[in-house]
């Protein structure tokens, strides 16, 4: 495929994913030759590949690459290399297409605007036939330039940190250095965070693209210490703005992004089933980041930010009725909806 007529390239990582793989390829092609679909086989041991390869002999415009297991961040970044379009969106090979022409519709409005990103909604299901609608639908009206705009929309969680509902200039990506940081959990929350600082514009449509799917083993519902990355995710984003020299205008909303996802991070630990061990370390390992910490001994400027359930928790914790010896103990977490 010729750099012409290669306007979009489509970037799929797979492994092991048998059971979603044919139903996400086929809500997704066929798709013009304006697209390239890059499918990345991460090492897979299961038929993925078998139906990665079905698709690569009916599509001339689908192509298929082959590498040992790195983990998801490690097949995007292998999959951008050879990457020809002027536009790149990363999708995970278990979600589903709502609707395929949006990305054509993403493409022209990041065209038409000289947009370096462009936002579509999305939903989240288990079954596709009760699905539930995100917010990134509504986010914004107007294109957002600003610095102050764009990290808003993220640090109000106005906008998801989902790469995969977003459209990327390629350029913009190259002139960046933007990758996904290998060997870790919660790699779009980096990502997507330092794309919106370093973009000059983002867009947006307002037709859904895709369906996130919501299943058993995915991270989210595994406790392990992986879990903590998306805590060193966030004190690597603190340094990033702080060397940046824009800590002073977003150190208090970063706090409420912090303490939320924090939050998030505890409740996905209370709530799911896993090893009490290994709970409790995740706990004594939260309680000992410094930042966390700070955070309970300063005052929250933007606290009405939080909901109803967080801003409780963040009583009991500052005022040490739940510590990280108590917290495994709590009911507090069955009592209020998910955060």
């Amino acid at each position: 495929m010729s750099k012409e007529i290669c306007q979009i390239s489509i970037i799929v990582p797979f492994y092991n994913v048998e059971l979603y793989f044919r139903q996400f390829l086929d809500s997704l092609l066929p798709l013009g030759k304006n697209c390239e679909i890059i499918l990345v086989d991460d090492g897979s041991r299961d038929l993925s590949l078998i139906i990665a390869t079905e698709f690569v002999e009916r599509f001339d415009n689908v192509k298929l690459l082959i590498k040992e297991n790195g983990g998801l961040s490690s097949a995007r970044n292998y999959g951008f290399q050879f990457a020809k379009g002027d536009y790149v969106i990363f999708f995970d090979s278990d979600d589903y297409i709502e609707d395929k022409t949006v990305i054509i519709k993403m493409f022209e409005e990041g065209i038409k605007n000289n947009s370096d990103i462009v936002v579509a909604p999305y939903y989240e299901f288990i079954y596709l036939d009760k699905k539930k609608l995100r917010l990134d639908r509504s986010n914004f009206h107007l294109d957002l330039i600003s610095l102050e705009d764009k990290m808003d929309k993220l640090l109000e969680n106005d906008i998801s940190f989902a790469v995969w509902n977003k459209m990327f200039k390629v350029d913009f990506l190259k002139e960046n250095d933007l990758k996904f940081k290998e060997g870790i959990w919660f790699e779009d929350l980096d990502f997507i965070f330092k794309a919106f600082f370093y973009s000059n514009k983002i867009s947006k449509i307002d037709d859904i693209l895709i369906g996130y799917r919501q299943r058993e083993g995915s991270i989210m519902k595994t406790i392990s210490t992986k879990i903590l990355d998306k805590i060193y995710v966030l004190d690597d984003l603190y340094i990033f703005l702080k060397n940046n020299k824009q800590l002073d205008l977003f150190y208090e909303k970063f706090k409420i992004l912090y303490i939320r996802m924090v939050f998030s991070v505890l409740h996905s630990v209370i709530t799911n089933k896993g090893e009490k061990k290994i709970k409790q370390n995740i706990f004594n390992e939260i309680f000992s980041f410094n930042f966390f910490n700070k955070i309970f001994k300063e005052d929250m400027l933007f606290k009405n930010k939080l909901s109803k359930s967080e801003k409780v928790l963040f009583y009991l914790i500052k005022n040490k009725i739940l510590n990280k010896r108590n917290i495994i103990y709590t009911s507090y977490f069955n009592q209020f909806r998910k955060f």
